[in-house]
């Protein structure tokens, strides 16, 4: 129903702080002309349970992106295209996230925007798979920061190679979150500034600890913080 919902209307208008984005849903038939003759930013789609919760975050494009100035802004184009209905397309692109956006255009003039959006839409999903995660058996590391903090954005860039790390591992899931959207989840775990890293193990008698880092922002070090808890709550 949620993908009949979403894909019944075929131009929608999101409001952004008074300004408006327009929104295109793209089919296999529209696809190469739009893709080829406007600026726009295309959200592939594999995982509709979450199309609302992205809909909703691109309200607060604002929010996210400090750079791209008003006039740009209200050209900014965004659509939506269905990779269940259409994979071929999506196979033949190398779209291989449930969520995952490209631009298209001649000249991109946001470049830092489109990395900003993607890793956004990226958290949100993360963001919701790891609150369903914090009362459940199991450890979690968790990077708790906020976008507009200089040190959480050079926290962030050793982050992906944490979470490589332990990518393949069932023990261990590494996630990030943005407490300027989940402030009642950082208040719960008494984060007091940014970024904060915690490794926190909720034993099958439902016991939760958690174990606060307190070392240098490097990714050898976090590595081996998380190891040390990771081997501990094992024993």
């Amino acid at each position: 129903m949620i993908k009949i919902f979403c894909f019944i209307i075929l131009f929608v208008i999101l409001t952004c702080n008074g300004q408006e984005i327009s929104m295109i849903t793209l089919t296999s038939n529209n696809f190469n002309q739009v893709t080829e003759n406007e600026n726009i930013f295309v959200i592939f789609i594999k995982d509709f349970e979450n199309y609302k919760k992205i809909i909703e975050k691109l309200k607060d494009i604002r929010q996210v992106s400090a750079t791209a100035d008003d006039e740009d802004f209200g050209n900014l184009k965004f659509g939506i295209f269905d990779c269940i209905k259409n994979s071929l397309i999506c196979n033949n692109l190398g779209i291989s996230q449930n969520v995952e956006l490209k631009f298209y255009g001649t000249i991109n003039k946001w470049p830092a925007l489109t990395a900003l959006l993607s890793q956004n839409i990226e958290e949100i999903l993360q963001e919701d798979e790891l609150i369903s995660l914090l009362d459940k058996p199991g450890r979690l590391l968790v990077m708790f920061k906020i976008s507009t903090c200089p040190y959480s954005r050079a926290a962030l860039k050793e982050w992906p190679k944490v979470k490589n790390d332990f990518i393949y591992n069932d023990k261990i899931k590494v996630f990030t979150i943005d407490c300027t959207r989940r402030r009642p989840i950082c208040k719960r775990f008494g984060v007091r500034g940014y970024p904060e890293i915690k490794f926190i193990y909720n034993s099958i008698d439902k016991h939760q600890t958690v174990f606060p880092y307190n070392g240098d922002r490097s990714y050898r070090d976090i590595e081996e913080f998380a190891d040390e808890y990771l081997h501990a709550t094992l024993n």
